[in-house]
C-alpha cells in the first residue's frame, strides 16, 4: 500500500533503483549524489518499504531493494501535484505555460459578500 509522493531523499533512492533494478543498502548509498551514512540510507529504505515505495527481499544476510514505484507513475503523480498546487488542477494551463504561450493567471475567487457595492470601490 503506497502512501503519498516520495520525499526528496526517497526520490534520490528511487532513481538509483530505477537504474540498478535491485540493490543493497551499500549499492543505493554508493549511487546517491551526496554522501550519507549507511544507517541513514538503511532507515530511509526501510521507511520506503513500509510506504510501498520499494520492495525488499532477503539475500543471504542482507536485504536487497527494488523500486515499488515505476518512473512513469512517479512522473504522473508529480505533474498532477504541480498542476494542483500552481495551476488549480488545470493541466491545459500547465501545458500552455510550458509552451511559453503567455503567463498563467490564477482564477479569481468569488469575493466574500461584505454588503458593500463593488461599483463604489
Amino acid at each position: 500500500m503506497r502512501s503519498g509522493a516520495p520525499a526528496s531523499l526517497e526520490m534520490e533512492c528511487l532513481k538509483v533503483l530505477w537504474i540498478q533494478a535491485e540493490a543493497s543498502v551499500a549499492q543505493v548509498r554508493a549511487g546517491l549524489p551526496r554522501p550519507l551514512a549507511y544507517t541513514t540510507v538503511m532507515t530511509v529504505l526501510d521507511r520506503m518499504c513500509a510506504k510501498g515505495l520499494v520492495q525488499r527481499r532477503k539475500r543471504g544476510r542482507a536485504w536487497s531493494y527494488s523500486a515499488g514505484l515505476d518512473l512513469e507513475t512517479a512522473r504522473a503523480e508529480a505533474v498532477r501535484k504541480l498542476a494542483a498546487n500552481l495551476f488549480e488542477a488545470d493541466t491545459r494551463a500547465l501545458v500552455r505555460y510550458l509552451l511559453g504561450e503567455g503567463a498563467v493567471r490564477p482564477r479569481r475567487r468569488a469575493a466574500a459578500t461584505s454588503g458593500i457595492d463593488d461599483e463604489l470601490l
